[in-house]
Protein backbone atom coordinates (compact mmCIF):
# COMPACT_ATOMS: atom_id res chain seq x y z
CA UNK A 1 0.00 0.00 0.00
CA UNK A 2 1.36 3.13 -1.06
CA UNK A 3 2.05 5.85 1.95
CA UNK A 4 -0.34 8.51 1.91
CA UNK A 5 -2.14 10.57 4.45
CA UNK A 6 -4.98 8.75 5.05
CA UNK A 7 -7.80 11.49 5.82
CA UNK A 8 -11.56 10.27 6.20
CA UNK A 9 -12.29 12.13 2.92
CA UNK A 10 -9.75 9.90 1.31
CA UNK A 11 -10.65 6.79 3.06
CA UNK A 12 -14.21 7.72 1.64
CA UNK A 13 -13.01 8.16 -1.62
CA UNK A 14 -11.35 4.98 -1.90
CA UNK A 15 -14.39 3.22 -0.49
CA UNK A 16 -16.50 5.01 -3.03
CA UNK A 17 -14.55 3.72 -5.87
CA UNK A 18 -14.20 0.78 -5.18
CA UNK A 19 -17.70 0.28 -5.07
CA UNK A 20 -18.06 1.84 -7.96
CA UNK A 21 -15.37 -0.08 -9.96
CA UNK A 22 -16.91 -3.81 -8.47
CA UNK A 23 -20.42 -3.07 -8.00
CA UNK A 24 -20.46 -4.45 -4.60
CA UNK A 25 -23.11 -3.02 -2.45
CA UNK A 26 -22.04 -0.56 0.37
CA UNK A 27 -23.80 -3.05 3.14
CA UNK A 28 -22.00 -6.49 1.54
CA UNK A 29 -18.76 -3.95 1.74
CA UNK A 30 -19.35 -3.21 5.21
CA UNK A 31 -20.32 -7.12 5.86
CA UNK A 32 -16.87 -8.25 4.67
CA UNK A 33 -15.01 -5.80 5.90
CA UNK A 34 -15.95 -4.92 9.85
CA UNK A 35 -18.99 -7.31 10.26
CA UNK A 36 -21.03 -3.99 10.11
CA UNK A 37 -23.73 -3.83 6.85
CA UNK A 38 -24.13 0.60 8.06
CA UNK A 39 -19.67 1.23 7.61
CA UNK A 40 -20.36 3.11 4.31
CA UNK A 41 -23.71 4.87 5.64
CA UNK A 42 -21.72 5.94 8.22
CA UNK A 43 -18.49 6.69 6.67
CA UNK A 44 -20.83 8.84 4.40
CA UNK A 45 -22.42 10.29 7.52
CA UNK A 46 -19.17 11.80 8.87
CA UNK A 47 -18.16 8.42 10.89
CA UNK A 48 -14.42 8.18 11.36
CA UNK A 49 -12.19 4.62 11.93
CA UNK A 50 -9.17 3.98 14.64
CA UNK A 51 -5.87 3.66 12.36
CA UNK A 52 -5.80 0.15 12.62
CA UNK A 53 -9.76 0.08 11.18
CA UNK A 54 -8.74 2.14 8.32
CA UNK A 55 -5.67 0.17 7.27
CA UNK A 56 -8.04 -2.52 7.29
CA UNK A 57 -10.50 -1.19 4.96
CA UNK A 58 -7.59 0.08 2.69
CA UNK A 59 -6.27 -3.43 3.14
CA UNK A 60 -9.38 -5.09 2.06
CA UNK A 61 -9.61 -2.51 -1.37
CA UNK A 62 -6.04 -3.66 -1.92
CA UNK A 63 -6.80 -7.59 -1.92
CA UNK A 64 -9.79 -6.97 -3.84
CA UNK A 65 -8.85 -5.04 -6.30
CA UNK A 66 -7.98 -7.04 -9.33
CA UNK A 67 -6.04 -4.49 -10.95
CA UNK A 68 -3.81 -4.02 -8.03
CA UNK A 69 -1.74 -7.55 -8.50
CA UNK A 70 -4.21 -8.74 -5.17
CA UNK A 71 -2.79 -10.69 -2.71
CA UNK A 72 -4.98 -12.91 -0.36
CA UNK A 73 -7.21 -11.52 2.50
CA UNK A 74 -5.50 -13.57 5.31
CA UNK A 75 -2.12 -11.91 4.01
CA UNK A 76 -3.98 -8.10 4.44
CA UNK A 77 -4.93 -9.59 8.04
CA UNK A 78 -1.30 -10.81 8.50
CA UNK A 79 -0.30 -7.13 7.11
CA UNK A 80 -2.85 -5.53 9.78
CA UNK A 81 -1.37 -7.52 13.18
CA UNK A 82 2.23 -6.48 11.96
CA UNK A 83 1.47 -3.12 11.59
CA UNK A 84 -0.14 -2.69 15.13
CA UNK A 85 2.77 -4.58 16.71
CA UNK A 86 5.01 -2.08 15.86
Amino acid sequence: MDMLMLTDATLLSRVEAYLEATGVRPSRFGLDVMGDGGLVAQLRAGRSLSLKNAVKVMLYIEANNASSGSFPVADATARITQMAAK
